[in-house]
């Protein structure tokens, strides 16, 4: 009972804390990016703007729109509201290659293949994605789809 109590104790001293702090920023960072990788056993955008039909469990929450929102419903006001913007993609092994679409199911815990240039297992730079995305798009899904049972999503 003690323990309760003093839960909410803390909760509501947090509540206030969040609710007044803004007051002594000029701007806010939100990192609204990494929201999935390879530590979540399926493919998908690591960074999703909008909640989708098929977020289950704690990802139907986990997106920029409702990061941004759970700020402004702490009272923190929309002009000191800087969204960070994920210039990069993330890789997946694959559980079965054949399975290539969102939600399939990757090797928990194994990141993809690296970039060419930055050599980052399960990362790649935003050169390296635009590179590939801009001059061969079909190459680029038969090369991640069919090695290593990988595969690239591109923003």
């Amino acid at each position: 009972m003690k323990l309760k109590n003093l839960d909410r104790k803390r909760n509501k001293f947090l509540l206030f804390y969040y609710k007044q702090f803004h007051r002594l920023l000029d701007a806010i960072h939100v990192m609204s990016y990494d929201l999935r990788g390879s530590w979540t056993g399926f493919a998908d955008v690591h960074s999703p703007l909008y909640r989708r039909k098929f977020d289950e469990q704690g990802y139907a929450r986990l997106n920029v729109r409702d990061g941004l929102q759970l700020w402004l419903d702490m009272g923190a006001p929309r002009h000191k509201l800087i969204v960070g913007v994920p210039f990069y993609g993330r890789s997946y092994t694959l559980e079965n290659k054949c399975n290539h679409s969102l939600g399939a199911p990757t090797k928990k815990g194994v990141a993809g293949l690296p970039g060419p240039f930055t050599k980052e297992p399960g990362s790649l730079a935003y050169y390296e994605v635009s590179d590939v995305c801009l001059s061969c798009y079909f190459s680029l899904k038969k090369y991640f789809f069919l090695r290593k049972n990988t595969i690239l999503h591109c923003f």
